[in-house]
């Protein structure tokens, strides 16, 4: 009887035991709210959800080598999800900004009894520059002095200026500095910067929204202001073909090897305004020689030929067709011949067979 007992008792005690006594129970993390290989920006939410019958006792999210967030479920639970809004423009847990470019994201989870998991996966962070502020114009001996306030990501390129004369932005140089001067003479100017972040995405950069447009008028020819129209800069300017990043995924701006603009050699230059460019009959229509424009540059074609007209056509295919269909029937007369076997003999021809 007291074996009995002891047994009963031995018996409750196993099964009053929680599940996460046994030291070999496993443990899933999952990392939700973004994909591997994904090309992300702004804000992400992110969990790490984990599950274990032996119960939850820690899940953390790291962003790099930075712990974004963490949580304790002190092992009661046996299901457990911890979540974390990602600002991918700062760094982890803090107001600085952050650099464009590739990041590790891990989620890990501890169970009761030491079991561990762990799951990872990389994403490429690709935020633009923020808008350039307090852009000015002034007219100074040389044209248009450009200056603005400088931006503050840790990976920025530089500067890229527009400039407007009719109403269109083109884009006419780029600059590590904030301030150029643009070298024009007289005239009504409209001008707008945009700032260029690195970029593993695009091999140009991440651009931003270009700022508030400027205009400034010259009256005159600036003194001093050199003949041809051109940016000059304190720092690492260049003609308007667009940053270049080693690596990126998208070719960058600007035009291909070996082609040419209007004014360049071989090429004539395009006309001023008020100016004729070539030479052309100003009335319409031209004089168009009787029989139409010959064939060849020579005064005439060597020979004359008359198409057929519509109509004639016409003929010629009903012609054609009723060709076709009097062939048809005569084949069709000869097969019934055959079919039908040779005639018969006269009476005068049998007689005189007998």
């Amino acid at each position: 009887m007291r074996r009995l007992a002891l047994l009963v008792m031995a018996l409750l005690l196993t099964h009053a035991v929680p599940a996460w006594a046994g030291p070999g129970d496993a443990v899933e993390v999952e990392l939700k709210g973004v994909q591997r290989g994904a090309v992300v920006e702004g804000t992400l939410e992110l969990s790490a959800a984990a599950s274990s019958p032996a119960g939850i006792k820690r899940v953390a999210i790291s962003i790099g080598d930075q712990l974004a967030a963490s949580a304790d479920p002190s092992g009661v639970k046996q299901s457990f999800e911890v979540s974390y809004s990602w600002v991918t423009q700062l760094q982890v847990d803090s107001t600085d900004l952050a650099s464009n470019g590739e990041y590790v994201i891990t989620a890990t989870a501890l169970a009761n009894g030491g079991a561990d998991a762990v799951t990872t996966t990389t994403v490429t962070v690709d935020n633009p520059a923020a808008t350039p502020t307090d852009l000015s114009a002034t007219v100074t001996s040389q044209g248009v002095g450009l200056q603005w306030a400088p931006n503050s990501e840790p990976d920025l390129l530089g500067y890229q200026i527009e400039r407007s004369i009719d109403g269109e932005f083109e884009v006419i140089g780029q600059t590590t500095d904030t301030s150029v001067t643009d070298a024009v003479g007289a005239g009504t100017y409209s001008y707008r910067v945009s700032a260029v972040r690195s970029s593993t995405a695009r091999s140009t950069g991440r651009q931003s929204l270009p700022s508030e447009a400027v205009v400034v008028s010259i009256q005159g020819a600036a003194a001093g202001a050199p003949n041809g129209r051109g940016l000059q800069g304190a720092d690492g300017l260049a003609s308007g073909r667009g940053f270049k990043v080693e690596g990126g995924a998208i070719a960058p701006q600007g035009l291909p090897a070996g082609v040419a603009l209007p004014g360049s050699a071989g090429l004539p230059s395009l006309p001023v305004p008020g100016q004729r460019w070539g030479t052309f009959e100003a009335e319409l229509p031209y004089d168009i020689p009787e029989g139409g424009i010959p064939l060849s540059a020579e005064a005439g074609p060597k020979e004359s030929w008359t198409p057929i007209p519509a109509d004639g056509l016409r003929w010629v295919a009903a012609g054609a067709l009723f060709l076709a269909l009097a062939t048809m029937l005569r084949l069709f007369a000869q097969r019934l011949d055959l079919i039908a076997g040779p005639p018969p003999l006269p009476k005068s021809a049998r007689s005189l067979k007998l």
